[in-house]
């Protein structure tokens, strides 16, 4: 299946925890896109600053959870099948688009036969430290790349490599493929990855879906 075969009906899904300082702009930078989304849907961890609210006030459709009962695969997955699109789209609440064609970068590799995800790329913010850039710079290329399970032996556990901070997935196959794993404290989207490979399908990675995501983490952190 060519998931472009048809217009393209993008559900964004953004889990949230206390977001307020990012939504505003992170959902109207999602609004501007040439590609604009069918609709946004924001799973908030029952956030104490308006976090709710805010994104409700800004066109977005949430879905509210226990903060306690938050898990990486299982919140997602809860999200995915309240979407209505046929392409997912996962951010996280604080990855900011870089231009108004990230959506658009981000689902055309899906057009290609056999493809079930892409990973766009991480930018990191002006100001970002050398520690982050450089973790930037080496996991997120400026070249584009498909890998599928015969490339295992070439490139061991990078295979999976995949972030949900900006990722899309068919929704047919991530059905197939049985979602996220739950519970899941880390790496629930390269054992999706994982799980869309042995199903058979390729996953790439799209250099020219950017957002800017860093951190300023110390050395112990």
């Amino acid at each position: 299946m060519n998931a472009l075969d048809k217009p393209v009906r993008i559900s964004v899904i953004i889990p949230t925890l206390n977001a307020a300082a990012w939504l505003p702009e992170l959902l109207a930078r999602l609004k501007s896109q040439s590609l604009p989304p069918a609709e946004i849907l924001v799973v908030d961890s029952s956030s104490s600053d308006g976090t709710a609210e805010l994104a409700a006030a800004h066109g977005a459709r949430v879905v509210t959870v226990a903060r306690g009962e938050f898990d990486h695969g299982g919140t997602r997955n809860l999200a995915a099948r309240q979407a209505t699109g046929d392409v997912l789209v996962f951010l996280t609440q604080d990855a900011l688009p870089v231009d108004d064609e990230v959506l658009a970068a981000l689902v055309r590799p899906l057009g290609e036969e056999g493809v079930a995800a892409v990973c766009g790329r991480q930018v990191p913010r002006p100001g970002a430290d050398v520690l982050d850039r450089t973790a930037r710079e080496f996991n997120y290329p400026p070249e584009p790349s498909r890998k599928t399970l015969a490339d295992a032996d070439r490139y061991g556990i990078k295979t999976f490599f995949f972030s949900n901070v900006c990722s899309a997935v068919r929704r047919d196959a991530f059905e197939k493929a049985g979602g996220f794993p739950e519970p899941a404290i880390l790496n629930e989207d390269m054992i999706l990855v994982a799980r869309l490979m042995l199903a058979g399908y390729a996953v790439a990675y799209e250099p020219g879906a950017r957002v800017w995501h860093s951190h300023r983490y110390s050395p112990a952190q």
